[in-house]
């Protein structure tokens, strides 16, 4: 006997144990999920409409985001590794992949 889940199923424990945001082309945050909160230590109407650079911790050079963005820009998706700072101040690591939906804009 096998169990199939339903999507919604799926999307709960996608919410559960993964960080999620998504941002216009110009950066800004238009959704994160409960565990980007829980993870960040900031609010959702402390983060909604910001810039997403607002949880950079400036570990990475100005050079690396703008290759990041240059590739979403391209609707190519960009995977990699980023350390980010939570309200408190405090570093947390990131394994993201970015995809993009640039021909939507």
């Amino acid at each position: 006997m096998t169990a199939s889940l339903s999507i919604d199923d799926l999307l709960d424990a996608i919410n559960e144990t993964a960080i999620i945001s998504e941002t216009d082309i110009n950066g800004k945050i238009t959704f994160i999920n409960d565990k980007f909160c829980d993870i960040s230590g900031f609010g959702l109407k402390e983060l909604l409409g910001k810039p997403h650079s607002i949880i950079r911790s400036e570990m990475h050079p100005s050079e690396f985001f703008s290759q990041m963005w240059e590739t979403l820009k391209r609707e190519d998706n960009w995977h990699g590794d980023i350390c980010n700072r939570k309200k408190n101040g405090e570093f947390y690591w990131v394994c993201l992949l970015y995809t993009s939906d640039a021909a939507d804009e």
